[in-house]
């Protein structure tokens, strides 16, 4: 998704990561309660990673992200 301008959310990466701790088995990442992993551990996380960085979705309509090929063809014709 996020080749096409969608990236993932803080939030969306906090559920993924309590997700995979839940699926094998890594107590103590998150909240069964809200289903995510902390705002420390995305902090430090982020931290760690220092490569990684959260962006902006960009301005593009639901078709343009399904096909751009097809919508740039149309667009020149």
């Amino acid at each position: 998704m996020s080749r096409r301008g969608f990236p993932l959310t803080a939030r969306d990466v906090r559920k993924l990561a309590y997700q995979y701790a839940a699926k094998h088995g890594f107590a103590g990442l998150g909240s069964a309660k809200t289903g995510m992993a902390g705002r420390y551990w995305f902090s430090h996380f982020m931290a760690l990673y220092k490569d990684l960085s959260l962006h902006k979705p960009e301005g593009l309509s639901a078709a343009w992200a399904i096909d751009p090929f097809h919508n740039f063809m149309h667009a020149c014709s």
